[in-house]
C-alpha cells in the first residue's frame, strides 16, 4: 500500500490538469505503449483516437434550474471526471511498477480496486467543483480551488476517498 501512497496523491493534480468539456480530447499511444491524454494532437511517433469534441456554448448555457454554477453542465462534469481518472491511474500504475522493480518484489498492481476509488473521488469532486464555482472563476484559480477540495476529502470531509485509495492518500498525507 505504501508504494501508491505518492502515486494517489496526483489525484489533484491530474483534476487540476483535467480538460474541461469545450476542448478535443486525444488519447494518444506510444510506441512504448503508454497512454496519455492530451488536448492537442498526438506526435507522429505513436497511435492516435481523437475522443471528443464538444461544440462550445456560450457562458453560462447552463440551464437555470441546474445544480451546476454559470458556465458548467451535465457534460462538462463528466468530461472532468472522466479524464480525471486515466490521468490519475497511470502514473499511480507506472510508480507503483517502479517500486515493485526496486525491491525485486512480484505484487501487482491493485488496478480494478484503485480504479473504483479513483473514478469515485474524481467524479465526486468534478461535481462539487460544477455546483460551487463559476466556471471562469473555477478556470481562474483551479490550482487552489482543488488543493482545497482534496485536502478536505483526505481529512474526511466531501469526497473523502474511500478504499485503497483513501488507505494510500491518508499514507501520503500523514508522511
Amino acid at each position: 500500500m505504501r508504494k501508491i501512497a505518492a502515486s494517489c496523491a496526483l489525484l489533484l493534480a491530474c483534476m487540476a490538469g483535467a480538460p474541461l468539456a469545450h476542448a478535443v480530447m486525444f488519447k494518444c499511444i506510444g510506441n512504448n505503449g503508454s497512454v496519455t491524454y492530451q488536448e492537442v494532437p498526438c506526435p507522429q511517433t505513436g497511435d492516435e483516437k481523437k475522443l471528443k469534441e464538444v461544440p462550445a456554448g456560450p457562458p453560462g448555457a447552463a440551464a437555470s434550474k441546474s445544480a451546476f454554477k454559470e458556465g458548467w453542465n451535465a457534460s462538462d462534469i463528466t468530461a472532468m471526471a472522466d479524464a480525471c481518472v486515466p490521468g490519475a491511474m497511470e502514473p499511480a500504475r507506472r510508480d507503483f511498477q517502479a517500486a515493485v522493480k526496486a525491491q525485486g518484489s512480484d505484487e501487482q498492481f491493485p488496478e480494478a480496486e484503485l480504479a473504483a476509488a479513483v473514478k469515485a473521488m474524481c467524479a465526486c469532486l468534478a461535481r462539487r467543483v460544477g455546483a460551487t464555482y463559476a466556471r471562469a472563476d473555477f478556470q481562474a484559480n483551479r490550482q487552489a480551488i482543488l488543493k482545497k477540495m482534496n485536502d478536505e476529502a483526505i481529512a474526511g470531509g466531501a469526497c473523502k476517498p474511500e478504499g485503497a485509495l483513501g488507505e494510500a492518500m491518508q499514507k501520503s498525507r500523514s508522511q
